[in-house]
């Protein structure tokens, strides 16, 4: 994944390897941050996006064809160079396309979802599963130091409607989705609140 990203002389190899602590200090340097904090191409937001795109890879290859679609969401949003996995399996198909061996995406690409597949019941669970992990973020934001365990997971379902045990479901599907934990949120403002010389960031890509 060599490239060069925005603002920086650092290629993609070079950020995936950084510690978080590493990143958010070097993210702190670019100008643009200072200007547009909500930076999906920030290199502390595309540092999420690497770690995600590999996840993203072992999903697409257990057999969820969502998995190609949101690497090449992930990369054009971050303006990352799609990995070799993702643009292999592009390729192949589109090539399927334009020599007319196919004329359906979803016989090159694969069937976005399961048959069967009940859109409306599965856009309202979307809605709260990213509902509830924008609660607990919240509670997190104001108090970081609050553990992450069984009660609280039960408050931040209690806004939404929905019990502790599927409160945390929820925000596992979530972190599995974007790749960005709650555990690592709270670490970052921990470290903020501390003082460990660590600015204060925002972070898009949860």
């Amino acid at each position: 994944m060599k490239g060069i990203l925005k603002g920086m002389r650092m290629d993609q190899d070079e950020l995936a390897k950084k510690t978080l602590t590493e990143v958010i200090r070097s993210n702190a340097k670019q100008p643009s941050n200072k200007d547009n904090p909500s930076n999906p191409t920030s290199l502390l937001d595309q540092w999420y996006a690497l770690k995600l795109l590999d996840k993203l890879q072992s999903q697409y290859e257990k057999g969820d064809n969502l998995g190609l679609m949101r690497a090449v969401q992930v990369c054009a949003r971050h303006r990352l160079i799609m990995p070799q996995w993702a643009a292999q399996q592009l390729i192949h198909g589109i090539d399927k396309i334009l020599s007319f061996e196919s004329k359906d995406w979803n016989d090159v690409l694969g069937s976005p979802f399961p048959k069967n597949t009940q859109l409306a019941a599965n856009k309202k669970k979307e809605f709260m599963k990213f509902a509830v992990f924008q609660e607990a973020k919240n509670m997190l934001e104001n108090d970081p130091t609050q553990p992450i365990d069984s009660g609280f997971y039960e408050k931040a379902g209690e806004k939404i409607g929905i019990g502790k045990t599927l409160s945390e479901e929820y925000c596992h599907d979530v972190e599995v989705i974007t790749g960005g934990t709650l555990s690592q949120y709270k670490k970052i403002l921990l470290a903020i609140a501390r003082g460990n010389d660590l600015p204060k960031i925002t972070i898009t890509f949860y």
